[in-house]
C-alpha cells in the first residue's frame, strides 16, 4: 500500500477488514492522507512559492513532493524571467541546477552577457556624442557632420534619410543674429542598451540629457536649454538615428 495516496482506498480496506491487525495503522494512514488531500486541494486554488513550500514542509513524505518540486521550478523560472536580469537567472540556476529550464537559463545568461555595455563602451559613446555636439552643432562643421554619420541617418529629429547638410541646417537654425556661440555639455547619467540594427549588427541605443548654452552679444542674456537626446550608434561609432527632444 506504500504507493497508494487515495484515502478512499484505505477507508474501503477498513470497511472490508474491520478485524485486521493493521486496522489502527491503516486508519492513521487514512487520516493523514485525508488531511493531505484537503490541503492539496486548497493549494491548487492559489499556487505560489510560499504555499508550495509550506505543503512540502508539512508533508515531507508525500508522493506529491516531486510535483511540488516541479511547481517550484516553474514558479522560480517565471519569476526570473519577470525580473529579467543576470542576478535573477543566476538565482534560478542556484535553486534548480537540474531544473527543467536550465538550458533556457543558460541561453538567457549568454544573451544578457552579450547585451551588457562595458564602461569602455560607455566612454566611447559619450565621446562620440560630445564630439558631435561640439563640432557639428557648435561649429557647424560640415566635414565633422559627414564623419559622424553613415551617408544618411535613418531619422534625424523627424526627418528621414537626413544627410550632413540637413544636420548643419538644423544647427544653423539656432544662430539668431545676436548669437555668438553654442556650447554643449552631456550629462553624466546616460542610459544605454544594445539593439539590433537593420543590417543585423549590434548597435547602441543611448538616452542622455544635453545642456545647451547659447551665448549672445549681450553677455548678460545667455539662453540655457535642456534636451533629451535619443541616439542609435553603430559599432563604428557612427550615429545612425537621433532625436533631440526639449
Amino acid at each position: 500500500m506504500e504507493g497508494v495516496t487515495n484515502p478512499e482506498f484505505y477507508q474501503q480496506f477498513l470497511i472490508d477488514y474491520p478485524n485486521s491487525k493493521h486496522y489502527n495503522e491503516i486508519k492513521e494512514r487514512m487520516l493523514v492522507l485525508q488531511t493531505e488531500a484537503e490541503e492539496w486541494r486548497q493549494l491548487l486554488k492559489g499556487i505560489n512559492r510560499s504555499s508550495v513550500l509550506l505543503f512540502m514542509q508539512k508533508h515531507p513524505s508525500s508522493l506529491r513532493q516531486r510535483i511540488c518540486e516541479d511547481m517550484l521550478d516553474s514558479i522560480d523560472w517565471q519569476d526570473a524571467l519577470a525580473i529579467g536580469n543576470d542576478e535573477a537567472i543566476t538565482d534560478y540556476l542556484a535553486k534548480h541546477p537540474s531544473g527543467r529550464y536550465v538550458s533556457d537559463a543558460a541561453e538567457r545568461k549568454n544573451a544578457l552577457m552579450l547585451s551588457k555595455v562595458t564602461s569602455g563602451e560607455r566612454a566611447l559613446l559619450r565621446g562620440t556624442l560630445e564630439a558631435f555636439f561640439s563640432n557639428v552643432f557648435a561649429k557647424q562643421d560640415i566635414e565633422a557632420a559627414k564623419a559622424a554619420i553613415p551617408d544618411t541617418l535613418i531619422d534625424f529629429c523627424g526627418k528621414e534619410d537626413a544627410d550632413a547638410e540637413t544636420i548643419i541646417q538644423y544647427a544653423q537654425g539656432k544662430m539668431a543674429q545676436d548669437v555668438i556661440g553654442l556650447h554643449y555639455i552631456i550629462e553624466q547619467k546616460m542610459a544605454v542598451h544594445k539593439e539590433m540594427l537593420s543590417d543585423g549588427n549590434t548597435g547602441y541605443a543611448v538616452e542622455v540629457n544635453l545642456q545647451e548654452t547659447i551665448s549672445r552679444s549681450d553677455t548678460s542674456q545667455p539662453t540655457s536649454n535642456t534636451y533629451r537626446v535619443k541616439a542609435l550608434i553603430n559599432q563604428e561609432q557612427k550615429i545612425v538615428r537621433m532625436n533631440i527632444i526639449k
